[in-house]
């Protein structure tokens, strides 16, 4: 019982290096939301100097998503099986599914431009009102 005790009491001890222990207080002063996080971290079992990576990891992923590359879509690449019929099955799917994305992106592409000329017309018609009412018309 008492070799539990002291392998967590070593595990806890381990965590909370006065490095850790700075970061959740800064993070308190700093922002509450920001304190809780860097605990939950410290808590996990991870140091603080591994917050950085996992941030630029998270943008990685964000900015990846942002700029079209859906790495969920790319599972044909790298799961694949042993299965021949299988993965050809698989590709057919991933591919049907880019397609899909294609249409749609050009789709709200063509919706932009629409709505941009639909504004434009409403724009130049409300002009031409204006003009056509004005008292100050130029003659």
């Amino acid at each position: 019982m008492s070799e539990v005790t002291s392998s967590v009491s070593t595990k806890c001890s381990d965590r909370w290096t006065p490095v850790n222990i700075a970061g959740v207080v800064a993070g308190f002063v700093f922002m509450g939301p920001l304190g809780l996080l860097v605990l939950f971290w410290v808590l996990s079992g991870r140091d603080i100097s591994q917050i950085p990576a996992a941030i630029r990891g998270a943008f990685h992923w964000i900015r990846g998503m942002k700029n079209g590359k859906d790495w969920s879509f790319n599972l044909a690449e790298h799961q694949t099986t042993d299965n021949v019929v299988f993965n050809e099955y698989q590709q057919t799917q991933v591919d049907r599914i880019k397609e899909i994305r294609e249409d749609m992106n050009r789709r709200r592409t063509q919706f932009e431009e629409f709505r941009a000329n639909a504004k434009r017309r409403a724009d130049e018609d409300e002009f031409r009102r204006f003009m056509h009412e004005s008292p100050l018309r130029a003659e």
